[in-house]
């Protein structure tokens, strides 16, 4: 339609005698005057949307509205069913047939093929060998915190800044997740070509408004993370005190970190899609020692037979951070929140 009233609109200006030409062909090839044809042609339409009704996927004939007229409100033809029908479920805060129900089925479909029993030496063995192991909840009660406790031990072992790197570095390896969030993704201006991003993390609510403490669904959400946190905290062994005490100091560095996050100036991606190489890296954010993370992160991988992290100091600037005043950290160094966990 734009396309045609730019063409229009350069024959006007071009010469309004053609205007009118073309004009009075269009009226004459019109139907609104011919009853006899128009008719037919509505018969014919009616026909049609019939026939396409009975071909679509009982799905997608179930969530339209065939009683509408898809020339007069188009999307109540095609969604009006799914819109009187659908309900948001109570730990959403909305739902779209488009992704929630597609994700919905393809869940549903990777359940049923996780819960099959395949062969030994069937690529999809494993895959079912670690769903059920997951979903072994009897086991899981029967072992307690003991799969857990090495990595508690090591956490609760960390008293020196040096101690908390090196465990950092182990946290990433086994994407257990930090307060730093690395992934790597194709160049938004060069697609061709990959970079490693670094993006906020540390906070478990969905973004920054979960730790508003002025909204009182905010304070809702915190109230009950705070309680999950006293429970696995108490599930593993601790006592209450403990529990107690690290729930309140874990939500309290989330806390902060979110601030940070909210604070994160918006700027246009021509303004911020900054590379940089390790060495800038540690300029902009000299509270964490970057270089001897990525040693540890790049060891761990070596002794797994994986190249990783290489080159980050030379050659070409492949370090893209999607959050910069997050990492220069105002007020409280990100490392020392870490540390008083």
């Amino acid at each position: 339609m734009f396309l045609a009233m730019a063409c229009v609109a350069a024959l006007v200006a071009r010469s309004p005698q053609v205007y009118i030409s073309v004009a009075q062909k269009w009226a004459s090839l019109s139907i609104v005057h011919d009853t006899q044809t128009l008719a037919a042609w509505k018969a014919s339409r009616t026909t049609f949307l019939e026939e396409t009704s009975k071909e679509l996927p009982a799905a997608v004939a179930a969530a339209m509205n065939f009683s509408a007229d898809p020339c007069t409100n188009f999307y109540e033809y095609a969604c009006g069913t799914w819109e009187q029908q659908a309900m948001i479920p109570a730990d959403s805060g909305g739902i779209a047939m488009a992704w929630d129900e597609a994700e919905d089925h393809s869940s549903a479909e990777l359940k049923s093929m996780f819960e099959k029993e395949y062969p030994e030496g069937s690529k999809y063995r494993k895959v079912s060998d670690w769903y059920k192991s997951c979903m072994d909840t009897k086991t899981a009660e029967e072992l307690g915190d003991k799969p857990l406790r090495p990595w508690l031990d090591e956490i609760d072992a960390v008293e020196t800044h040096d101690d908390l790197w090196k465990l950092m570095s182990k946290l990433q390896l086994w994407s257990i997740p930090t307060f730093i969030t690395f992934s790597v993704s194709t160049d938004e201006k060069e697609p061709l070509k990959h970079d490693l991003f670094l993006d906020s993390g540390g906070y478990t609510l969905p973004d920054a408004s979960y730790y508003d403490e002025d909204d009182d669904d905010a304070v809702k959400s915190m109230t009950a993370l705070q309680e999950y946190y006293r429970n696995i905290t108490l599930y593993t062994g601790y006592s209450e005190e403990e529990a107690h005490h690290s729930a309140n100091r874990t939500l309290e560095i989330e806390k902060t970190l979110a601030q940070l996050l909210y604070d994160e100036p918006i700027v246009k991606l021509e303004d911020g899609y900054e590379h940089m190489n390790l060495t800038e890296l540690e300029d902009h954010a000299p509270n964490i020692p970057w270089a001897k993370l990525f040693a540890g992160i790049k060891k761990g991988c070596s002794e797994e037979g994986v190249t990783c992290l290489a080159d980050m100091a030379h050659g070409r600037k492949k370090i893209v951070m999607d959050a910069p005043h997050f990492y220069q950290v105002r007020g409280c160094d990100a490392a020392c929140c870490s540390c008083r966990m």
